[in-house]
Parts: structure tokens; sequence; C-alpha cells
């Protein structure tokens, strides 16, 4: 394994920080030797007003797990999407799971109910915040429905990241029911929250129960066979859930074995800087600087135009909504 010599510029938590503290990665303090400076922060503004950036610009890489990534640098995005302007994330762009998560925040029941075998109640079931159009569609349909076959449930007076002491006992309440829920299900429901992207479908491949995909623009990380251990659904389709999912449950525990083996082998704690490094050495070996030079020309056009398009398209969804048109 070709080891990686990293600069972190100063944005970098200290769990990013840790994931370079592995084999395949030196860490050093001189720039100018870098193979690569990494940057968390992931706005224009910020990143173009960076030193680091006028001084060594064809070293500088993304790696962000935001909601809702700029792209102006090459990187490596949790939250990675089909952009409006294509050439941002063709070719340029790699999708990883949520890989810098303090362990503090991570759901402590994952751990002791991962390998535990429970009844299946639900032939689906969703529980999360209604932090997207989408989400909250599929709380309009399904969550006061009387049927017995999944749970819906919206988590909105549960914050899993809130941290306050007066919370604490709540949370863990909150957090073991969730779990326990996924674990009775055959099929996790996953649609794209804020971002593109969820952190659910990587526990729910963890906890051994099959995901189904709703985010229409997301990026699958390369390396697993989605098709094997995942089902993928439109958003356009999410009324049918039960019609989609009832003739696939017959295969649904297999394919649950099979999303915790892609998970041990492509995003559990044990691999994670492999792959990192695998999808970092990638970025660098295929960087094409004449294209990199016409983005970051001509990226204040596309982000705004970008912006524009995607305030108008999230209008038009919520107007459609409350007329009950989608």
């Amino acid at each position: 394994m070709k080891v990686l010599k990293i600069f972190l510029e100063e944005s970098c938590c200290e769990s990013l920080k840790n994931t370079f503290q592995s084999e395949g990665f030196s860490i050093t303090s001189d720039a100018s030797e870098a193979d690569a400076i990494i940057f968390q922060a992931h706005k224009y503004s910020y990143i173009k007003n960076s030193h680091l950036f006028k001084d060594f610009k064809e070293k500088c890489f993304n790696l962000t797990q935001s909601d809702f990534p700029g792209f102006f640098l090459p990187g490596i995005y949790a939250s990675n999407y089909r952009h409006f302007f294509r050439v941002l994330t063709d070719g340029r762009t790699k999708t990883f799971s949520y890989f810098y998560i303090d362990k503090n925040s991570r759901n402590q029941y994952i751990d002791p109910y991962k390998d535990k075998h429970l009844e299946k109640k639900y032939l689906f079931s969703f529980i999360g915040g209604p932090t997207s159009h989408l989400r909250r569609k599929i709380f309009k349909i399904y969550e006061n429905n009387p049927s017995n076959n999944f749970l819906v449930r919206s988590s909105l007076k549960y914050n899993h990241w809130d941290a306050t002491k007066n919370f604490e006992l709540e949370k863990k309440k909150n957090q073991e029911n969730y779990v326990k829920t996924v674990k009775e299900s055959l099929f996790c429901i996953c649609p794209r929250g804020a971002g593109h992207s969820s952190i659910r479908l990587f526990e729910a491949m963890e906890l051994g129960i099959c995901p189904v995909i709703i985010a229409d623009r997301w990026i699958p990380p390369v390396g697993p066979k989605w098709e094997d251990f995942s089902v993928f659904i439109q958003e356009k389709d999410i009324a049918k859930l039960e019609d989609i999912l009832s003739p696939q449950s017959n295969r649904a525990l297999l394919m649950g074995e099979k999303a915790r083996e892609a998970f041990d082998k492509y995003f559990s704690d044990e691999v994670r800087h492999e792959q990192i490094h695998r999808l970092l050495l990638s970025l660098i070996e295929n960087r094409d600087e004449s294209q990199e030079n016409l983005i970051h020309y001509f990226f204040p056009l596309l982000y705004n135009s970008n912006k524009f398009y995607n305030n108008i398209t999230q209008s038009i969804k919520k107007l459609l909504l409350l007329l009950g048109m989608r």
C-alpha cells in the first residue's frame, strides 16, 4: 500500500483527523511535501480564501459528510449526488459512508443488537425526522395508517444529535427502540434526509437488514454489489412500498445477511481507513487540473445557478404538497 502524505487543514475535526492515524497515511506539518491537503470545510468562500488553496490548489481535496456539499474541490462526500451541473461530480467525487462520526454520537445499541436475531414483526419500518419533502410525504401516507404490516413514525420529538444531560434518558430509550424496530423488520426504509444520503442506510446494513434506498440523485459508493442486498425505489413510487416489497419478502433475510457482509467489507471501523485510502489515491491519480481550473473559474456562476434551480424546485414541491397533488 502506497503511503500518502496528508496535510490536515485547520477545519478538520478530531474524528476526521483520526481517520488518517492509520496504515497507509503519514500526517505531515509541511503542506509543500503533502500528497493531499484535506479540507473538511466545503464552502466555496472558505476554500478560495485559504492560503493553502492559493499556494497548493492542485493538492487540495474535500472530505466531508455535510448534507449540502459544495463540490468546489474533488473529494469524498457522504452525501454525494448527481449534480444539476454534472461536471462538478462526474469523475471528481467519490461517495462513502458517514466516515468521521464521533463514537459518542453513534447509536450505542447497534453493537449489542447487531448479532441478535429478533422475530420479524413488520414488512418494513421507518423511524426518522421530517427533514425532507420526501420524508414528509412518507409520514403523510403511512404514519396514521392502521395496517400492522409496517411501522412508520416521526421522531420529531426525539433528536438523536441532542446531547443535553436532561435528554440522556429519553435518548437512550429512543435509540434502543429504533434499533429494535429495525431488527424486527424485513426491510428498513432509507429515504434521503436533508441531504441526499442517510446514515440509517449504513445502520441497516450493519444490523443485517435489507435497506430500501429512496434517493433518486444519490450516487452509491463504488465497490459493494448494491443490487444483491438492497432495493432501490424511485421517489415517485413511495405510495407503492407494500406492493413493491411484499413480493420480495421471501428473499429479505438473505439480502439482510449480504448487507451485513457488505458493511463489514467496505464500511466497518476495521476497513474504513483502507477504503478512504483507495478512494483518495484514485482521486489523486485521476485528477484533471485543466478541468479543475475551469471549474474554479466558473464555479460562482455554477453554484448560484444550481442554488436558484434547487430553491425553485423545492418551492414547487412544497406547493404541490400543500395542495394535495403529490
